[in-house]
């Protein structure tokens, strides 16, 4: 290797570090933003749920309050608890049903990943499918499990390759360093959207498989 490759190599080597640098800066900076607003989303909903139970124990407490309406209150009271707890509103038989599961948040994620593909039977008391589950479903849901995870790796791979080739490119460009920090900062930010991406695209080919966690209760139950 030449003495102008070895300088070309060098300069490479401190166009990534800097870029690295003001990265970790930027991520560090936005994780604050995002933490400080859902920090004030939390006080929020902590003073609004606070407020609507003492609002519902008073109504409890009153003797003037006949029982048919304290029945209703109990059900508010219960249905604002359990929003609380599994941090999602919906209906009480449906908050009822996830609470009873032993991984509550895993079982939301499934819940909300299902969208409108399954129903809840207020008789039967579980989850129905809109579509047919039988074993051509099952066995595409494995199909898709698998078309899923190579076209994630591909995607991140290419993505991945694509990064170092072009950091490799605009470093041999002569610009001055603040515009090379900045260009290579925004392909640093477009390799981020296509990471993620292709995680909601691995999301997508996962559905099916949810749905059947969720239905055929893969998960465990409190009451089994």
């Amino acid at each position: 290797m030449d003495i102008s490759g070895i300088k070309d190599f060098f300069d490479a080597g401190k166009l990534v570090s800097s870029l690295f640098v003001a990265v970790i800066i930027g991520l560090l900076s936005l994780y604050a933003k995002i933490r400080t607003s859902l920090f004030m989303q939390d006080i929020i909903a902590s003073k609004k749920y606070n407020r609507e139970k003492k609002i519902y124990l008073q109504a409890l407490g009153a003797e003037y309050v006949c029982e048919s309406t304290k029945k209703e209150l109990r059900y508010a009271l219960e249905k604002l608890e359990l929003e609380k707890i599994l941090n999602l509103e919906d209906r009480l038989p449906v908050l009822q049903y996830l609470h009873g599961f032993e991984n509550t948040k895993y079982a939301v994620r499934l819940y909300k990943a299902c969208g409108n593909v399954i129903d809840f039977d207020t008789e039967e008391k579980k989850f129905v499918s809109k579509v047919l589950i039988d074993e051509k479903f099952k066995k595409s849901a494995n199909k898709n499990v698998w078309i899923g995870t190579i076209l994630y790796f591909l995607i991140v791979s290419l993505d991945y390759l694509g990064l170092i080739f072009t950091l490799n490119q605009i470093s041999q460009i002569h610009l001055t360093k603040e515009y090379l920090i900045g260009l290579g900062f925004l392909i640093f930010i477009i390799f981020l959207i296509i990471v993620f991406f292709a995680m909601k695209l691995f999301e997508f080919f996962l559905k099916k498989r949810k749905i059947i966690h969720l239905l055929e209760k893969k998960i465990r139950r409190k009451d089994l």
